[in-house]
């Protein structure tokens, strides 16, 4: 996550905008939101299934 302390060195750094370095520091956040609320409803309709794939997820990173 890109911190909103750095974008003025980084304005300068990379030579863009301030509006382009808003959005590179938005987008991640508002990728995250969708992709939370998608998983959100995900596992309201199929709550078996979505504890499981966790599961088996969780397993695998940790091995």
């Amino acid at each position: 996550m890109l911190l909103p302390v750095l974008l003025l060195p980084l304005r300068y750094e990379l030579g863009v905008s301030l509006v382009q370095l808003s959005l590179l520091a938005s987008i991640p956040r508002l990728m995250n939101v969708v992709i939370y609320i998608s998983t959100g409803i995900i596992s309201d309709k199929h709550l078996s299934a979505v504890l499981t794939v966790s599961f088996i997820a969780a397993a695998i990173d940790t091995w």
